[in-house]
């Protein structure tokens, strides 16, 4: 073999070593992350007021007071400097709640009309509960939240009594708008890894059984200004299967169409099951991942009795400011190349000696 070409052999095994010694990234680290859980997420107004504010675990106000004292510990963790944390809480709870929103009293022809609107919140369950965690040494931020044995009820009502200058009087209940839901399980979890130098986000259904909903709603709020009208006035009414409907186990993002999305739709009301959230996908820096069981909500200008926005079985994470860290070569890289340079000095010394040999003979 020519010295020429045992020198090309050289530097092609120097590149070959290059090129074939494996490349280690250095752990990525987040050093900022927040994360949540909770069973149930509601805000409520009946007619315009307002009736419930509750995470629970967590903070509750129902009809203007606070019931913080007895609802646990929101279930809900961050850190700016990549400090592990592990937060976790689950409350049972039994809220009955009735208030009065307004009475008024008008006199017609002598015949006293005394309307009485009143509002009336429930809220049951075996277990409300949340979980936020961030592990370091994984690279992981995770909420979790779910509600076993579940029973939420929001009614809003009135009463008409009519007294008249003679006789018994007599007294009317009109449903204006009833939300009933019974579940035995809702949970999700929503994750956050770091895999391969880039966030990678998951959104997990745990649970979905038997989930039942029941609505009861006047559609014409402007009756309300009419008691004689309010008396003789329809009101619409549905119960909806919600486990049956999706077959047990509903898809991402799943909203209900065919009679029973009419009907919702009808009212204002919007319904997603098994609702997802998730922006962490290629090379992001920042990325948050939402997953709720149910996410049930109505707009209040459109039904000007109830304004509520509901979430069952709520989870959340996210991670900010992610640095990737560049890959470095490992030091078996270096030892190749090492070697592989020795080899091509060999190569040219050998080389030099030999033509030195020539030149003197």
């Amino acid at each position: 073999m020519t010295h020429s070409k045992t020198l090309s052999l050289s530097f092609a095994a120097a590149a070959i070593a290059v090129l074939m010694a494996p490349i280690a990234a250095q752990a990525a680290t987040v050093s900022a992350a927040n994360s949540n859980g909770a069973g149930l997420v509601l805000s409520a107004d009946l007619l315009g007021k307002s009736a419930i504010s509750a995470t629970l675990p967590g903070p509750v106000t129902v009809f203007g007071k606070s019931l913080g004292n007895v609802t646990g510990t929101a279930a809900a963790g961050s850190t700016l400097t990549g400090t592990t944390y592990n937060s976790h809480d689950s409350v049972a709870s039994a809220i009955a709640k009735t208030a009065t929103l307004n009475e008024v009293t008008t006199k017609v022809l002598g015949i006293s009309v005394k309307t009485t609107t009143t509002a009336s919140v429930e809220l049951k369950a075996k277990v409300l509960e949340g979980t936020a965690s961030f592990s370091k040494g994984a690279q992981q931020v995770q909420g979790s939240g779910g509600v076993t044995d579940l029973n939420l009820g929001l009614d809003l009502s009135q009463s008409i009594k009519t007294t008249p200058l003679h006789g018994s009087s007599k007294t009317v209940n009109v449903p204006l708008f009833s939300l009933g839901l019974t579940a035995d399980a809702l949970k999700t979890t929503s994750t956050i890894n770091v895999v391969n130098n880039q966030l990678v986000g998951s959104n997990t259904l745990n649970s979905f059984t038997d989930v039942q909903l029941d609505l009861t709603s006047l559609l014409n709020a402007s009756l309300l200004g009419s008691s004689s009208s309010l008396l003789l006035a329809n009101t619409f009414s549905k119960s909806l299967d919600l486990s049956a409907l999706v077959h047990g186990n509903p898809a991402a993002n799943t909203q209900l169409g065919g009679a029973a999305g009419s009907f919702l739709a009808k009212l204002g009301l919007t319904l997603t099951l098994n609702e997802q959230f998730n922006t962490c996908s290629g090379f992001v820096t920042t990325c948050s991942v939402e997953t709720n069981a149910l996410h049930f909500s109505s707009d209040p200008l459109n039904t000007k009795l109830a304004g509520f926005d509901l979430k069952l079985g709520h989870s959340y994470a996210q991670i900010n400011n992610f640095a990737p860290t560049a890959a470095v070569p490992e030091p078996t890289t270096y030892a190749m190349m090492g070697l592989g340079l020795l080899g091509v000095m060999f190569g040219a010394r050998r080389k030099s000696k030999q033509s030195g040999k020539s030149a003197n003979a």
